[in-house]
């Protein structure tokens, strides 16, 4: 089990150059000689996210978001889906699935050789077995080389790690690792599992994690709940409440449930889907995990973030209350009603709003212990114009462990 995770002593410099680096508008060109390049691929449950980084300087090496061909200054993602995971019964299809993404890439870079490709496969792989992992892997490295790549750090990483990954990138950017400030906890909702990280303390007796930055010690508490990711989630809950009056959801292999739009309802079905029986450490999350008292402030990340942003609640003190009268109305109204009122949003993510927005509720509150008066969170995707997730957490720490773009 991980109890401390030494990260690079002067990693506090790559962060002020980072930040400071984040903010300019004229980066160089991604075939730029004196320019080195590493990309993480974040390998989800429900698709693959490629992102590119620029890095620079021989100790530490510093990261920063490499900017899209042809824009004036977009960070350089790109996906694909569905996930990897998805290839569980065929591995030695799974490494074809990441070509769109390795061509895009290979068509504006000219030195691929030089440039490491790692993948970072998350819960989606971590419910597989040990065998199809690797199958899945092999094959996605076998993919990698024959695209011109070299092959970097390809693995399952364990949930507190993805979201020790979160926190660095999100307090990296904010500025808040040089001691100055105190650092903010994170929240990720994926697909197939959350994850929560905070400064603490009163770090568990089992699974503490500490951070050593320069001379600073940092002691956080983090945990994943793996199956509790909002995909799963609704799976799993399955309650006709959950969908809008006037939908019928179609299942693989199951019976199709016709929508009855009852927030209330959805809401009540999802808490107690989120109960478990008591840890035996407390104070506790709800779902029988223990947790230390929260404090400070919060960014939550990822599907927090599309929730939030689908009831124009981005980026500003999430109001926990406006939320659930903004999930009532939503559930409330008849899918025909909805489908007009959002022309331009596929069916596929549409109807899981009503769903969504009473399980990112439940989860803050029933789930984590949020107080909803007096809500902490804010819920982000970009900072100094870097899209947020845990994979620059990984670059910084990936790259300075392998030496990767060293001159």
């Amino acid at each position: 089990m991980e109890t401390r995770v030494s990260i690079h002593k002067l990693l506090i410099a790559l962060t002020t150059a980072l930040v400071a680096a984040s903010c300019a508008t004229t980066p160089g060109t991604v075939n730029d000689p004196n320019q080195r390049l590493g990309i993480v691929i974040d390998a989800g449950s429900s698709g693959s996210r490629m992102h590119v980084y620029r890095l620079s300087g021989q100790g530490p090496i510093m990261v920063t978001a490499a900017t899209t061909p042809g824009t004036s200054g977009d960070p350089w993602v790109e996906k694909t889906s569905p996930g990897l995971s998805s290839h569980a019964q065929t591995p030695d299809t799974a490494g074809d699935s990441l070509l769109p993404l390795l061509d895009k890439a290979r068509a504006h870079i000219k030195d691929t050789g030089a440039v490491q490709v790692h993948v970072q496969a998350t819960a989606g792989l971590r419910l597989l077995p040990a065998d199809t992992q690797k199958a899945i892997l092999d094959d996605v490295r076998q993919a990698i080389e024959e695209a011109g790549f070299a092959p970097g750090r390809l693995e399952v990483i364990t949930g507190d790690r993805e979201a020790l990954y979160a926190w660095m990138s999100v307090n990296a950017l904010l500025e808040r690792l040089d001691g100055q400030q105190p650092t903010v906890g994170v929240l990720d909702l994926g697909g197939a599992s959350t994850q929560i990280i905070f400064a603490t303390d009163k770090p568990p007796l089992q699974s503490a994690k500490s951070v050593q930055i320069g001379a600073n010690t940092i002691d956080l508490y983090a945990h994943s709940h793996l199956g509790f990711g909002q995909d799963q989630a609704f799976e799993r809950v399955a309650s006709a409440a959950c969908v809008n009056t006037g939908y019928t959801w179609q299942r693989d292999g199951l019976p199709d449930i016709d929508g009855a739009g009852d927030f209330q309802a959805c809401r009540k079905a999802i808490e107690a889907d989120l109960e478990r029986p008591a840890c035996a450490n407390p104070p506790c999350a709800s779902m029988g995990v223990h947790q230390p008292p929260m404090s400070g402030d919060f960014v939550a990340i990822s599907g927090y973030f599309y929730t939030a942003g689908f009831h124009n609640m981005e980026d500003k003190p999430l109001n926990l209350d406006a939320l659930a009268q903004a999930g009532q109305t939503l559930c409330d109204t008849p899918w025909d009603e909805l489908t007009q009122q959002h022309p331009d949003m596929p069916t596929q993510y549409l109807h899981r709003y009503c769903f969504n927005t009473a399980y990112i509720g439940a989860l803050l509150t029933t789930g984590f212990g949020f107080d909803p008066q007096t809500s902490t969170i804010t819920a982000r995707d970009h900072i100094n114009n870097t899209e947020l997730g845990w994979t620059l957490g990984a670059m910084m720490v990936l790259a300075n462990a392998t030496g990767v773009g060293r001159p």
